[in-house]
């Protein structure tokens, strides 16, 4: 990295809770696997992306005070460059109440210019963990295992998110950070 490269921040913005942290680890492996030129400072040229995470505590807590305070926060902290926002969430089921706060999380984050990551069904579907065991238990095996392997695709991390729905395993997180660094790039 040198004088001239470019900084910007992204915030991910995840249902997990501060204590657990379980989303960290898969979204550090998707970004290392897919972006690593641009979050290894020694292979970075052009654009650095530092990355932090903001933790719902739950998908109906993302509007709530605390979680808008912590993104501010998060926003306020960072002083290199541009910042970005990236909600990332699972969608759980087809039930009315899923799509219910699905469409008021795409709408809220239409309004604010963030964007968003959609897994289905889980985040671990995506990553190809057995969903037995808590959510510790699953990080744990993850981070055993899986990073020392290339075990998931690019297909399955740059699905539109219109296809995203019903597609178990699916994720448009590859797609939402290209926009991100497409944008970011196009400044210059």
């Amino acid at each position: 990295m040198n004088d001239l490269t470019r900084r910007i921040q992204i915030t991910f913005v995840v249902e997990t809770n501060e204590c657990v942290r379980s989303d960290n680890a898969y979204i550090v492996w998707m970004l290392k696997k897919s972006f690593e030129k641009y979050i290894v400072e020694e292979k970075c040229e052009e654009l650095f992306i530092y990355y932090d995470f903001v933790y719902m505590d739950g998908k109906p807590n993302y509007c709530k005070k605390r979680v808008k305070y912590d993104i501010k926060s998060s926003k306020d902290n960072f002083v290199l460059g541009n910042k970005y926002v990236v909600y990332c969430i699972d969608i759980d089921t087809q039930g009315k109440d899923e799509k219910l706060i699905v469409e008021s999380i795409k709408e809220f984050v239409r309004q604010n210019g963030y964007y968003l990551v959609v897994s289905y069904r889980e985040i671990e579907d995506v990553m190809r963990i057995n969903l037995a065991g808590s959510k510790s238990e699953r990080v744990k095996h993850f981070l055993s295992h899986y990073p020392k392997k290339d075990c998931i695709g690019e297909k399955c991390l740059s699905v539109p998110i219109e296809k995203v729905f019903g597609n178990v395993g699916k994720t448009n997180f590859n797609l939402v950070i290209e926009e991100i660094i497409r944008a970011e790039l196009k400044k210059r």
